[in-house]
C-alpha cells in the first residue's frame, strides 16, 4: 500500500519536473535587449499573427500592436 503511494508521488513529481523544465522565457518581448525602438516607443518584434497553416508569421514589425502590414 505504501509503495503505491510513493510510486504515484514519484510519477507526479517527475511530470512536474518535466513540465517546468520545458518552459521557456519569451525572447521577443519589447524589453528584450536585442530590440530596437522607433521614435513612438514601439519595439521591432516578430509579428504575433498566425499564418493559414498555423505557424507564426516570420516578418518583423515596428507597429505597436505587434502585427506586420499583412496581418493588421
Amino acid at each position: 500500500m505504501l509503495r503505491k503511494v510513493y510510486s504515484k508521488a514519484l510519477i507526479v513529481f517527475t511530470v512536474l519536473i518535466l513540465l517546468l523544465s520545458s518552459c521557456e522565457a519569451p525572447t521577443d518581448s519589447p524589453s528584450s535587449s536585442s530590440s530596437s525602438y522607433t521614435s513612438d516607443g514601439c519595439a521591432t518584434v516578430q509579428c504575433s499573427a498566425k499564418t493559414k497553416d498555423g505557424t507564426r508569421c516570420l516578418r518583423k514589425t515596428t507597429n505597436c500592436n505587434g502585427r506586420c502590414w499583412q496581418h493588421q
